[in-house]
């Protein structure tokens, strides 16, 4: 079964985010200002490693929180 979920907050002038998909996480950051889609980045994360070494990026202790209960309940 496929796991798909997603949470973004306000990050600076961009956002940033956190999408499940699968067996995997995935983190990004979309700056804003001009220019601001174009240095978008995301960065993979595989749930097994979050679930016992936490997240790899900064994340708001509320939505990682989220992320941890979503994850223990699916």
């Amino acid at each position: 079964m496929a796991i798909h979920q997603s949470w973004t907050w306000k990050d600076g002038d961009g956002r940033s985010g956190v999408n499940v998909e699968g067996d995997k996480i995935v983190w990004w950051n979309t700056p804003g200002g001009p220019g601001g889609r174009f240095a978008e980045s995301a960065r993979e994360q595989t749930i097994q490693s979050f679930m016992e070494k936490g997240p790899e990026v900064a994340a708001p202790a509320e939505i990682l929180e989220k992320l941890r209960v979503f994850l223990t309940h699916s």
